[in-house]
């Protein structure tokens, strides 16, 4: 059943929880007690197991992972938090990345007319400079083992274009700056807006998006930061749009110079009816 506390889709939410402005509608106790309704996942990062994988060799690592990294570049939990943290770590070389896929490569929500998905991720980077890191945070199609360099060709590009994709984009040369951003695999990627004017160095936001397929159509596509509604997307049939093939969650980073860049992900969490079915 839904949440059925009150929400403001126009107002910031800065807490460490996942924002009711999303997950209120989503039928979170009806697919825990039948998986035929769909999908959910949430992780915490308590107890996930350390990474290091060189060369960008993308392998399953721990019950529910892909990744791959640049070499001597590491993904393990922080120490010392309260509440379980990973961090990316040690690429002090311009291009260094890393990688991290939900569900071992393998997709389970869709944006068809059929559809519903919710996504929620929070993260942080330690430098808004320009030229210091870029990331990208949402769902991807994985037809290819996603290594750093696949996921994010460069410092400067937005994701692998053959791939479809929903999500965020910081292009390293803009460090402050998040882009809402589709594309349709081969199509031409679409730039929905931005996210915000400028995020500050060293601070937790909350990237989440909604879709609808039942909602006019071809269904909307709703970008939130902070569980704010930020941009929304009217889905035509006119519109390249990935509406057919499976995405998974996935979360990449690219130094954009050779110094050293930490970045953080608190949590995040993905739901899904109708996709994997």
């Amino acid at each position: 059943m839904p949440y059925t506390q009150n929400f403001d889709a126009h107002t910031a939410d800065t807490s460490r929880t996942p924002s009711l402005s999303i997950w209120n509608d989503c039928p979170t106790k009806e697919i825990a007690h039948n998986p035929a309704a769909g999908y959910h996942f949430f992780d915490d990062f308590i107890g996930f197991p350390p990474f290091a994988e060189a060369d960008d060799v993308g392998s399953n690592f721990g019950s529910n992972y892909f990744g791959g990294g640049s070499d001597g570049v590491t993904l393990a939990q922080l120490a010392d938090t309260d509440f379980g943290q990973i961090q990316v770590a040690a690429n002090d070389a311009d291009n260094d990345g890393h990688v991290l896929v939900h569900g071992n490569a393998a997709g389970f929500a869709r944006l068809s007319t059929s559809d519903r998905m919710w996504f929620e991720a929070r993260i942080s980077k330690a430098s808004i400079a320009d030229n210091a890191m870029g990331f990208f945070i949402g769902l991807c199609e994985i037809t290819v083992p996603p290594t750093s360099v696949i996921t994010l060709q460069d410092d400067d590009t937005d994701p692998d274009l053959s791939e479809d994709f929903v999500g965020f984009n910081c292009l390293a040369a803009d460090g402050d700056v998040v882009e809402c951003i589709y594309q349709e695999g081969g199509a031409t990627l679409v730039n929905v807006g931005d996210a915000n004017t400028a995020i500050a160095a060293a601070t937790f936001y909350k990237f989440g998006m909604t879709w609808n397929g039942a909602e006019g159509r071809g269904g909307v596509l709703r970008y939130f930061l902070d569980g704010k509604v930020v941009q929304t997307l009217n889905v035509t049939s006119a519109l390249s749009f990935p509406d057919a093939n499976h995405l998974a969650m996935i979360w990449a980073t690219k130094t954009g110079a050779a110094a050293a860049v930490l970045s953080q992900m608190d949590w995040w969490r993905v739901a899904a009816t109708g996709g994997n079915t």
